[in-house]
C-alpha cells in the first residue's frame, strides 16, 4: 500500500513534514508544523494499493500567541491553540484539539477525538468516545463518561 501527502500550505506544513508509520492496515500519520508559523493547510491524503485509489482530506489548523477561535470541519482536524486564551473545536471527525498555552475551551463535538488542554485552566468537551488529557492547572470535562468509551489520564 502506498501512501503520499499534498499540503496546500507548504509554508506551513512542508509535504516533508507528513511521515507515515505501520503497515497494511494500520497506519498512523505524524505531521509537523514550521515553527511560529500560523494558518490553516489541508493535507490530502492518497492511498493506492495499485488497483485502487483514494483520498481523505486532513485539516490542519496552527494559531498563535492571542487569542484564537479554530474551528476545525466536518472531517478530520489537527488543531493547534497554541499561546492565549482559545476557542477550539473540532465539529465532526475524529480530531486531535490541543489549547496550549492558556485558559482554553476545547470542544470535539461528533467524532472520537483527543482533547489536550495544555498549560492553564481548561475545560474539554468531547462528544464520541474521546481521550482527555488535561494538562499543568486545573482542567474539567463536564461530559466525561467512561459509559460512551471516554477515556482520560489527567482530568479529576
Amino acid at each position: 500500500m502506498n501512501l503520499s501527502v499534498s499540503s496546500s500550505n507548504p509554508a506551513l506544513v512542508p509535504d516533508t513534514n507528513v511521515s507515515f508509520g505501520g503497515s497494511g492496515a494500520t497506519r498512523t500519520m505524524t505531521v509537523a508544523g514550521m515553527d511560529k508559523a500560523t494558518g490553516t493547510a489541508a493535507l490530502t491524503v492518497t492511498v493506492s494499493d495499485g488497483t485502487a485509489t483514494g483520498t481523505i482530506v486532513v485539516t490542519y489548523a496552527a494559531g498563535g500567541n492571542g487569542d484564537d477561535t479554530l474551528t476545525g470541519t466536518d472531517g478530520a482536524d489537527i488543531l493547534f491553540g497554541q499561546n492565549g486564551t482559545d476557542t477550539v473545536n473540532g465539529l465532526g471527525g475524529n480530531d486531535l484539539l490541543c489549547g496550549g498555552r492558556g485558559n482554553d475551551t476545547l470542544g470535539g463535538n461528533d467524532g472520537d477525538d483527543t482533547l489536550g488542554g495544555g498549560q492553564g485552566d481548561d475545560t474539554l468537551t468531547g462528544g464520541g468516545a474521546d481521550m482527555f488529557s488535561g494538562g499543568a492547572g486545573t482542567d474539567t470535562a463536564p461530559d466525561f463518561s467512561p459509559d460512551q468509551g471516554d477515556t482520560q489520564d489527567s482530568i479529576p
